[in-house]
């Protein structure tokens, strides 16, 4: 069975405003995303990774734009303009080893945030995974992370502290729980 494609809006988003397009990403995506990632912070780039990442070569470019988007996925939301393309928000989910859950992870431009991009990103990969049968989403914070946080309670997401240091686990199940006969 194929996988279900993710859904992807006709018309043109706006955040903030300025029209921009959610669409999957790809190879010749590379050098657009390695661009995206120089524009991060120290802090984003922790927060995102969990340790200091201080570039990204094209090899790994590569692999984080060409996954196999019937199993994993990786969608993008881009601005244009007469330059081209600029990534602005990166969202995508990895199945565990398992293959019912996946790990969704987000990435936001620091000029681009609190505009509902992730929101715009999530419930895409919300439907996606549904759609593919999957259990459940869940992610992995940092404590401090409250805009995401307050991102994946509005979807639904429930959380549980980890270890020391280790943060917040949170999960939403997508497909309803089977009751036991008695």
């Amino acid at each position: 069975m194929k996988a279900a494609p993710p859904p992807f809006p006709n018309a043109p988003l706006k955040f903030g405003g300025v029209a921009h397009r959610l669409r999957l990403l790809h190879g010749g995506d590379e050098e657009i995303l390695r661009a995206f990632f120089r524009s991060h912070t120290p802090e984003t780039i922790y927060e995102r990774y969990g340790y200091p990442v201080p570039d990204m070569n094209f090899d790994r470019a590569h692999q984080l734009v060409g996954v196999d988007q019937s199993r994993d996925c990786a969608v993008g939301i881009f601005e244009t303009d007469a330059r081209g393309e600029a990534l602005d928000a990166v969202g995508r989910y990895c199945l565990d080893p398992d293959g019912r859950n996946a790990e969704v992870a987000f990435v936001v431009r620091e000029s681009k945030r609190n505009l509902g991009m992730a929101k715009a990103l999530l419930k895409v990969l919300i439907v996606t995974a549904k759609a593919r049968g999957l259990d459940a989403l869940w992610a992995q914070l940092a404590p401090g992370n409250g805009p995401m946080m307050a991102v994946f309670r509005r979807a639904g997401f429930s959380f549980i502290a980890l270890g020391p240091g280790e943060g917040v686990k949170a999960t939403l199940p997508l497909r309803a729980r089977k009751r036991k006969a008695k």
